[in-house]
């Protein structure tokens, strides 16, 4: 088989595909990731997110036969042969998708509606919507399901970096979810139940807010300092603390019990700052935190710490309140806002092309 791979580039010349993926919010970050799950599976590790509304779209369009090229609203763009791709640039877990598939002849186009590296996982939504093309244009052997598609994304992406799932299953699925990890189960890894779903999702836009404070996220492998502080015992029993947390959490948000999910929320928070691989929040974060939490609202960070975004839930008055008063510190911030985000029941999706076959 020639190594520069099956070039798609004449069935792009026909029809090209665009397709998208929603970004989230989360609790529980951390036991998603096999190191956690697999070693305490018997604990019922569970993780939620909240899809949002915005999110990722990626573009195929035809290019020159045994070259890919991706091209991005926020990095450098990246092309090369197949077989001569970098896969340690930002852009190398799309890069590897397309050698997955061993495909060329294809140019990929990546505009993300969320801020750089604002911890709202874009980089996964660019990654299931680019997996997703190519599932759609029959590259695979046997046309993916939803969660054969996470599995596979997380197979891709955790042979570049150490990573989780639940970032996948919500740009994926889509809606409001605790995921349960059983990843010593081979015939069900994972399992979704869904909270609030369909036009119940409307019933969040009340009840919860995202700020972004204007810079990225730390970008540093926080990921594997996180397991290596696990493995080796540090943080553990807080870690076991966050599980229950998550639980109580999910509950609550079935139940629509805001307040309580509020302090779920800031519970987690605490327990997380004792378990060890969490980037220092900025003093801005912290005080958008503080602010929330005045008014009886539960808040968080995004993403890794050192930047991105906070979100709260809590009570309607209450997030109004918390609104009013982020918006005033957001002034004070240079690049900082409130985001217009919902929360959203779609998951991943093909928005032109969808039948176009290889």
């Amino acid at each position: 088989m020639d190594s520069s791979g099956r070039s798609i580039r004449h069935v792009l010349e026909q029809q090209s595909i665009e397709t998208w993926a929603a970004c989230r919010v989360d609790m529980g970050g951390g036991w998603d990731l096999p190191q956690f799950a697999t070693l305490y599976g018997w604990l019922e590790p569970m993780t939620v997110n909240i899809a949002l509304n915005i999110g990722v779209t990626v573009e195929f369009l035809p290019w020159a036969d045994g070259q890919v090229k991706i091209e991005s609203d926020i990095f450098p763009p990246q092309e090369g042969r197949i077989d001569e791709l970098n896969f340690n640039s930002s852009m190398g877990p799309l890069m590897a998708c397309l050698a997955t598939g061993g495909v060329s002849g294809v140019r990929l186009v990546v505009k993300s509606a969320s801020p750089p590296l604002a911890g709202l996982s874009a980089s996964s939504a660019a990654l299931i919507a680019t997996l997703y093309g190519l599932n759609c244009l029959g590259i695979f052997q046997v046309r993916l399901g939803s969660k054969e598609l996470v599995l596979l994304a997380h197979r891709i992406e955790s042979s570049l970096h150490t990573c989780g799932l639940q970032d996948l299953a919500a740009a994926v699925f889509g809606g409001v979810h605790a995921w349960r990890w059983k990843l010593t189960n081979p015939y069900e890894p994972f399992e979704g139940t869904s909270l609030v779903s369909g036009d119940d999702c409307r019933i969040l836009d009340d009840v919860f807010c995202v700020a972004y404070l204007g810079s990225a996220h730390d970008d540093a492998d926080a990921t594997s300092s996180r397991v290596s502080a696990f493995l080796s015992g540090q943080g553990r029993r807080h870690w076991f603390d966050i599980i229950r947390c998550v639980h109580e959490y999910a509950k609550a948000l079935e139940e629509r019990d805001w307040k309580k999910a509020g302090l779920c929320m800031n519970r987690e928070l605490e327990l997380r700052k004792k378990c060890g691989g969490l980037s220092p929040l900025t003093q801005q974060m912290e005080a958008m935190i503080e602010a929330a939490r005045t008014f009886s609202c539960g808040a968080r960070h995004t993403g890794r710490g050192g930047g991105g975004c906070v979100w709260a839930i809590g009570m309607p008055q209450a997030i109004a309140a918390t609104r009013a008063r982020w918006q005033d510190l957001c002034w004070k911030i240079p690049g900082a806002k409130l985001l217009d985000v919902r929360a959203s029941a779609k998951g991943v999706c093909c928005i032109r092309g969808e039948n176009v076959q290889y």
